[in-house]
């Protein structure tokens, strides 16, 4: 089995430091990180966790807030086709904070997904690793198929995963 301990370094696929972290006896004590353009992200947050957080208004609030947020958007989505990643943190209170794409080729539509994530309402549960509340990085993949747009299929799977699906 894998055995952590001391300072591990992560890098973006650009060669930039993506994370530093610290193990003691395989838990991981803290980390810093930063995006793949070399800027600082949040610190200490986990990504494997005891208890995961969950959206205290529900799953199915969730999906039809972003549906609507997409069908009220004036981007073109017939033409898109492309996965697009959008990841957050759900910090120590509950909020959201960090929120980016890691992956899409579309700026305006990645830009448009940020800025619905952040307009999300409500509040999260907190994740939990050892008893103690910690922040939780989380993110979801969104396809885009080049089809005709209809918004009828979002699946979000346990541990915050959403497959999103145009017909």
């Amino acid at each position: 089995p894998l055995k952590l301990e001391g300072e591990l370094l992560q890098y973006h696929p650009n060669g930039e430091l993506k994370s530093k972290s610290v193990y003691r006896n395989n838990q991981l004590v803290s980390n810093e990180n930063w995006l793949s353009n070399g800027s600082k992200y949040i610190d200490s947050v986990f990504y494997s966790v005891d208890v995961e957080p969950e959206y205290q208004m529900g799953d199915e609030f969730f999906k039809s807030f972003l549906i609507s947020k997409l069908e009220q958007s004036k981007i073109d989505l017939t033409q898109i086709q492309d996965e697009v990643i959008i990841g957050w943190v759900v910090m120590e209170d509950g909020t959201l904070d960090g929120i980016i794409t890691t992956k899409g080729k579309s700026r305006q539509l990645n830009e448009y997904l940020v800025n619905t994530i952040t307009e999300l309402p409500g509040t999260w549960t907190t994740a939990k690793l050892d008893g103690q509340t910690v922040r939780y990085y989380m993110s979801i993949p969104l396809n885009f198929i080049q089809r005709q747009a209809n918004f009828q299929e979002i699946e979000l799977t346990p541990g915050g995963v959403m497959h999103y699906n145009k017909y």
